[in-house]
């Protein structure tokens, strides 16, 4: 099977999951997408292997949501 990876963009949904929000395969297009939003937001690299994720590691968070007002 054939390995490659993306970065990906991931958002808060609710008051502990995330989703993903958008991927691309170039490391500054994908900060750049990140940094556009307005809330809270991680960049993942995600490695895959075939169309199973093999590893997913966060390599930025920007705006991270507060515990406590």
């Amino acid at each position: 099977m054939t390995r490659w990876e993306q970065f990906e963009v991931w958002i808060p949904e609710g008051t502990a999951d995330w989703r993903l929000k958008s991927s691309w395969h170039d490391l500054q297009v994908a900060w750049a997408a990140a940094r556009a939003r307005t809330g809270p937001v991680r960049l993942v690299l995600a490695k895959y292997e075939g169309s199973k994720a093999i590893e997913k590691r966060v390599i930025a968070e920007v705006g991270a949501m507060r515990s406590e007002p």
